[in-house]
């Protein structure tokens, strides 16, 4: 992951951050690929790219805080649909 980390010129304490980030993302979230590590990597490919591509459109100031919003929306994603799946439940 490293390569796609480069780009944004992180710190070690925020490649920490990031790498704790992407282990709580949920698989459905990930692309395809044969290994769970190169899924990984793929996601953040796509997300540094989605990273400059809205960089062209508008300047983006701190990208790491940037990449650390969409990594969390994905996140909270997660977290809503297990909260809907636990009600569907309850009601029964």
């Amino acid at each position: 992951m490293g390569k796609c980390f480069k780009r944004l010129e992180l710190s070690a304490e925020k490649l920490d951050e990031l790498s704790a980030l992407l282990d709580a993302i949920p698989a459905y979230k990930l692309p395809e690929a044969p290994t769970a590590e190169q899924a990984q990597y793929k996601y953040i490919a796509l997300k540094v790219a989605e990273i400059k591509r809205r960089n062209q459109e508008k300047k983006i100031n701190n990208r790491f805080a940037y990449l650390r919003k969409l990594m969390q929306k994905d996140m909270e994603t997660k977290a809503e649909k297990e909260t809907a799946q636990q009600l569907a439940v309850a009601r029964g």
